[in-house]
Parts: C-alpha cells; sequence; structure tokens
C-alpha cells in the first residue's frame, strides 16, 4: 500500500461519534427534552405547561453494552467552560441502585455544572435514565482485536463485525498512543538505520508482532535486552515505541511498578507492545509473578462489592524490557534459595543487550557516527515520528487478515526449519516459535511497505538473536534438566570431600554424612547416595525422577542396563548392602541439555 494512502486513511479513522439526537423524545410520554440552551423540563404552571430550564446543554448519544448485552451505559456528552467536549458513560446500573450522586460528581469532574437542588439532580438522572437514543455500540474495555476491527483509544481501524464499537475502559484511562511527526520521517530515521543491527531491528520488529498474536493464536511472552548501562537498552525502547506513541516518559513505562498496577498496565497494551524499562527497579518478589502474569495474560481473581468472583482480566501482548540483571539474578534477590523456574524464564527470553561489535548494542553505524551519538539521534527521530507505523500495519492487516495469516505461517515455518531440529526440546522450541513470529512480522512490514527493508532481514535478525539465546541458555534442551544437572555438579564439587565417607573404612567420622565414596575408573571418585538421601538433599527443588533422567544423560549417573532405580551395593564401612544411586563427575560427556 502506498505511503499516502496509508497515511491518509489512518487519519480519517475516527472513533464513533454519533449525530445530534433531537432536541425532543418522545414528546408526548417524555417530560424532558434537549436543547442547544439547555435540559428542559416540561411543568404545569397554572393552567399551562410550560418548558422549565433546570440544567445546562447535555446530549443523550447512545447506549452501550458488551457483547453479552450485559453492563448497559447511557453515553452522554457535553461542553465544558473551555469548549473541550467530553463524552462519558454513565451505568444505568448505579443509577438504579440509588448512586446517581456518584455519576453526576463524574460529569461535574469533566466540567459539566451539575444542578445543586435535589429535584433538579433527580430530574437529570430521571431524564438521562428514560432516554431512548437511537444509536446502540458495542461497549469494549480493553484494546486490540474485537472481531475484524482493532480498537485503539481515539480510534478503530477496521471494519467491525455486525455493529459499531465504542471504546470505555473502566475508570480513568491515560495513553501514549499518540501520532507526531510523519511515516516517511519514520522510515527514514528510524526504520532505515536499524537495519544490520540485530538488537534494534528485533525490538523493532516486536511492535509489528503483537498486533499478530490473536491472528496466529500464538502465546505472548516477552524479550529481555539485558547488561550494563550506556549499552543502548534504552534507545532499543524508544524505537520500538515509536511504532505505537511516544517513548520516554509516555509508552515507555518503568518496573518500578506493583503487580497490580502492572496488570492494569498489561490491559492497556492487551494486542499490542508493553515496553518496560530497568527490571532492576522491580520489587524481587514481584519479578518472577510478572514474568508469569504478562506472558500468561491472565490477571488476579478478584471479588466483587457483593463477594461473588470478578471476572479475571486477560489480555495478549508481547513485551520489551531492559535491566541490567537477568531476572534469575532479580528473583535472586529475594533470598537464598530463590531462582527463576523455567517457565518464567521462557516467558521472559534474556538476551544480551551487547551485540559483541565492540559497539554496545549496535552493529553498524552510520557513516561518520559514533554510538553515542547514533543512539542520541534515534531517540530524538523517535520523538519526532511516532505512531504512525503500528496503526498502518494493524490497517494493512484488516484489509486482507487470510492473506496475512498464511503468509505468517510460511514465514514461520521456514523460519524454524531452518532454525531447529528433531532434538530441540519443547522449552527451545516455543522459545523458537516466539523469534519466528517477530522475524515473520517484519517482512510482513516489509511487505506492507512501512519497513524500508531488503527481504530477509527481519528473519537474519530474528536467526541471530535466537542463536545468541541458545547459546548463553547452554543448548536447545530442556531448562529443568541443565539446572537439575548444574545443582547436582555444583554439590558435589562443593561437598564431595566433606560429606561423603569412604564406602571401605569403618570408623571414619563426617560430619552431616549424606552418603560413600569409592574409587572409579581412572581415579575419578564415585559418590554413593542413598536413595532417600538423594531426594531429600540432592533433588530438591526437582522432580527426583525427572533429575535422575538428567544426570543419566548428562552420563553422571550410573546405572544397570537403563533403569533409574537405585542399586543395592556392598558398603564395607557398613558392612551391609544399601540401595544407592552411584554418581560420577567428569569432564566432558554427552549434552545433558
Amino acid at each position: 500500500m502506498a505511503e499516502d494512502l496509508i497515511r491518509a486513511a489512518l487519519e480519517e479513522a475516527q472513533s464513533f461519534r454519533p449525530a445530534r439526537p433531537d432536541g425532543l423524545l418522545n414528546p408526548e410520554a417524555w417530560p424532558y427534552r434537549l436543547t442547544e440552551a439547555g435540559v428542559q423540563k416540561r411543568q404545569k404552571v397554572g393552567d399551562e405547561l410550560q418548558w422549565r430550564l433546570f440544567a445546562p446543554p447535555l446530549e443523550v448519544l447512545a447506549d452501550l453494552r458488551d457483547g453479552e448485552g450485559r453492563g448497559w451505559s447511557r453515553l452522554v456528552g457535553f461542553r465544558d467552560r473551555d469548549g473541550r467536549r467530553h463524552e462519558i458513560p454513565l451505568a444505568m446500573a448505579e443509577i438504579g441502585a440509588g448512586r446517581g450522586a456518584e455519576l453526576l460528581a463524574l460529569l461535574a469532574s469533566g466540567g459539566y455544572e451539575t444542578p445543586i437542588q435535589s429535584t433538579a439532580r433527580s430530574d437529570l438522572l430521571n431524564c438521562i435514565m428514560q432516554a431512548r437514543p437511537a444509536a446502540r455500540l458495542r461497549k469494549v474495555e480493553r484494546l486490540g482485536w474485537h472481531g475484524g476491527a482493532y480498537v485503539l483509544p481515539d480510534q478503530v481501524i477496521g471494519a467491525p463485525q455486525g455493529e459499531r464499537i465504542a471504546f470505555q475502559p473502566p475508570g480513568d484511562f491515560e495513553h501514549a498512543f499518540r501520532a507526531a511527526g510523519s511515516l516517511e520521517g519514520w522510515r527514514e530515521e528510524i526504520a532505515a538505520p536499524c537495519a544490520g543491527n540485530s538488537r534494534l531491528a528485533l525490538s523493532l520488529c516486536m511492535g509489528f508482532a503483537a498486533p499478530l498474536l490473536a491472528l496466529l493464536e500464538e502465546e505472548g511472552g516477552g524479550v529481555h535486552l539485558r547488561g550494563g548501562s550506556s549499552l543502548g537498552k534504552t534507545t532499543a525502547l524508544n524505537v520500538a515505541a515509536s511504532l505505537w506513541g511516544g517513548g520516554e516518559p509516555g509508552y515507555v513505562r518503568s518496573w518500578r511498578a506493583t503487580s497490580n498496577a502492572l496488570e492494569g498496565v498489561a490491559l492497556a497494551h492487551n494486542d499490542g507492545l508493553l515496553c518496560l524499562d530497568e527490571l532492576g527497579e522491580c520489587d524481587p518478589r514481584a519479578a518472577g509473578e510478572a514474568a508469569y502474569m504478562l506472558g500468561n495474560g491472565i490477571g488476579k481473581g478478584r471479588a466483587s462489592r457483593s463477594g461473588s468472583a470478578r471476572a479475571v482480566a486477560r489480555w495478549r501482548l508481547l513485551f520489551l524490557s531492559t535491566g541490567e540483571l537477568s531476572l534469575s539474578d532479580k528473583i535472586a534477590e529475594a533470598g537464598a534459595g530463590k531462582r527463576a523456574r523455567a517457565g518464567q524464564e521462557l516467558r521472559f527470553l534474556d538476551l544480551p543487550a551487547d551485540a559483541g561489535a565492540g559497539l554496545g548494542i549496535f552493529e553498524r553505524l552510520p557513516e561518520g557516527r559514533a554510538p553515542g551519538d547514533f543512539s542520541k539521534a534515534l531517540k530524538e527521530a523517535a520523538r519526532r515520528h511516532r505512531g504512525w507505523a503500528g496503526p498502518a500495519f494493524v490497517l494493512w492487516i484488516a484489509s486482507r487478515r487470510e492473506e496475512v495469516r498464511e503468509a505468517a505461517k510460511a514465514f514461520m515455518a521456514e523460519f524454524l526449519r531452518r532454525a531447529t531440529s528433531e532434538k530441540t526440546a519443547g522449552q527451545a522450541g516455543r522459545a523458537a516459535r516466539r523469534f519466528a513470529l517477530i522475524g515473520a512480522a517484519g517482512e510482513l512490514a516489509r511487505e506492507a511497505g512501512i519497513l524500508p527493508w531488503p527481504s530477509g532481514e527481519a528473519l537474519r535478525a530474528a536467526d541471530l538473536c535466537l542463536r545468541v539465546w541458545l547459546e548463553e541458555r547452554g543448548g536447545d534442551g530442556s531448562a529443568e534438566a541443565r539446572a537439575a544437572v548444574e545443582q547436582v555438579r555444583s554439590f558435589l564439587e562443593a561437598h564431595g570431600a566433606s560429606r561423603f565417607q569412604s564406602a571401605e573404612v569403618s570408623g571414619e567420622r563426617v560430619i552431616e554424612r549424606l552418603g560413600f565414596w569409592r574409587p572409579g575408573p581412572e581415579g575419578a571418585r564415585e559418590y554413593l547416595v542413598p536413595a532417600s538421601s538423594f531426594k531429600r538433599v540432592l533433588a530438591a527443588g526437582h522432580d527426583p525422577k525427572l533429575m535422575l533422567q538428567a544426570l543419566k544423560a548428562a552420563g553422571i549417573l550410573r546405572t544397570e542396563g537403563e533403569a533409574l532405580a537405585a542399586q543395592s551395593i556392598y558398603i564395607g564401612a557398613e558392612g551391609q548392602s544399601m540401595r544407592v544411586h552411584v554418581l560420577r563427575l567428569r569432564e566432558e560427556g554427552p549434552d545433558h541439555g
């Protein structure tokens, strides 16, 4: 699609603005009318019926309700004394429950001069409650896809299926989905210079990938750029944020938030990209919970006023995070023994921000530019040109959903064919799918005429970042298996000489004895650990069976045949046979995943 057509279409896209209703609604039965002078009530004065003005001008614009016919509200509109337009939904249940004073206060907070007299206030609520506006809209409380339409705070992109949509978030809603500059300026000053820089390209493509989650039924999750200060991590956030809105402060949020506040932030980025800066500012106890919550897309269960369970908040999103610490390091700050679980790390893919070219996050610089100058130029460009590329991509998707779905699947399949193998474990495979989605989104944005990159550039960046992630992780096997093997290896290296007694020397005193040792092949020690001690100490925090499988695959567990069960071995120091697991460390061995 030509750039000028994209811009024209986006500029024309507006949120619903119903026509002003007639000044006199149902005049025979309704004792109120809405006029440019204000709200009037028909009263009998002497022998005559007269219209009396009792409130400033107000319009009852439309009925709102959700897709299941619940949560009915009346959308009213007015102008404050500055001439600014306000449209506020008033919940009919609140009026019916006698909480009209709270709704009038809501109008007053927007600048509407509500009547002081109790009779006039009651009349105003009756007028709103009894009105019969012609327009009926489907109320949605979160952004993103609803049918064939993509809802943003100030516009609905695409054609809604069945009825018009109105975005009505619960409570106060602040957002940074605001456009500035031009799409052409964004392409020239931000997108084009990012090509050849894998971390920047990946960050930028994540902004295009987020609206594809629902279309492709892919799971949400994030990428965390980890490294020291002055590498350019915040620059990557600003580049990604420029697709949808302002950079810092604005669209880029801080990790310094409680999990409850983060839930609201996640809802405000449904089907979109959430940018979070500096993980180090997050409470260590909340970091792991946040990783699960953001990736799973499910908020906490809460009770309503009546005590019954409220609907749980749900969302789909991708998040780009930065910080000097990894998620594991952050969780470890909460106390001894705390560590990130595989599920948390999978939702929070940790990637070194340093690209390894001696230029921080960059691998390629414009001619004559130093890293600091280039970073400053990108941040400044993101401030000037923002909020166009993301909506333009959604507009392109909305007009060809099936075509986009098939093209994205093809890009992802080719990526996964090249980047994975039959030995790739499920966790690494799921991570590879996220990188595949990000790369495919960039290729689609190029086909849409939004990204000015050569074919294959987005997939190249995603592939490079996946390989770095796998290398940092230690391979494409199971994270639990790696952690289990490392736990046993570390314990034996630290305590092999102090907590194990010679299997042949009786009477030797060993404090907190865990098991026995005996000479193995080529002078290496073999550790004989009773099954009960193995479960209680070595396998602490892990599934014992899975740990045994991982140790066998790593060449550490010695077994009789394929069985994992403990062996019956005669222990001379005890003068009896005992059921023990036989462990032996070695410098090199099979890949233990």
